[in-house]
């Protein structure tokens, strides 16, 4: 078959630790001896007429030839549901407004967003209410990083606020695609009083 230059041929054992599915395809996570970091790696199982194959395995065999024969697992498997890829510093926002005193646009907070994972992430915001508006819509992080996004009432039109923020994080690490749940949102609710 053709390998991919750099890979082993040949086989091993690796442990399962967790499995998990999203609509139908189906991941499993493996202790795998050949990671150097000793972490975690998750990959999709394909199934076809020769077996289970491992969708793009790092370390061994071709893309397509990877294949498992044999595998032990802990048990128990733990679950492997959609997790959080971030930290938010903010619960929810309330603020005041008084017209003609207060500033137009009017900071109403500051957002940090950790990125809690091992892959660079991308963090899209929205509102539901145009009179929210942010310092930026989409911003970028690597592991551990913390950007900071400034929330602000745009006072138009000038009147209460009931509204929410939603921030989505996706994965965009070389590996992402096969990370269950590498999408996860956080909702935000949004409370102002306007008085005049």
């Amino acid at each position: 078959g053709n390998f991919v230059p750099g890979h082993r041929a040949g086989g091993h054992m690796v442990t399962v630790v967790g499995a998990s599915s999203i609509g139908t395809r189906n991941f499993l996570d493996f202790h795998d001896p050949f990671n150097p970091r000793q972490s975690r790696d998750t990959y999709r199982i394909v199934e076809d007429e020769n077996g289970a194959r491992v969708s793009n395995y790092r370390y061994q065999g071709g893309l397509n030839l990877t294949r498992i024969r044999f595998a032990i697992a802990e048990s128990p498997i733990e679950s492997n549901e959609p997790k959080a890829t971030f930290d938010l510093n903010e619960e929810s926002i309330m603020f005041e407004h008084q017209v003609n005193v207060s500033p137009c646009p009017q900071e109403i907070a500051i957002l940090e967003i950790t990125n809690t994972t091992d892959e660079v992430a991308d963090y899209t915001i929205s509102s539901s209410n145009p009179a929210i508006s942010f310092s930026v819509d989409n911003v970028g992080a690597a592991p551990g990083e913390k950007p900071i996004v400034r929330v602000f009432f745009t006072c138009m039109p000038p009147q209460s606020v009931d509204a929410e923020i939603t921030i989505t994080g996706q994965l965009v690490g070389t590996f992402a695609e096969l990370i269950p749940g590498s999408e996860f949102s956080m909702t935000i609710p949004v409370k102002g009083t306007v008085s005049f």
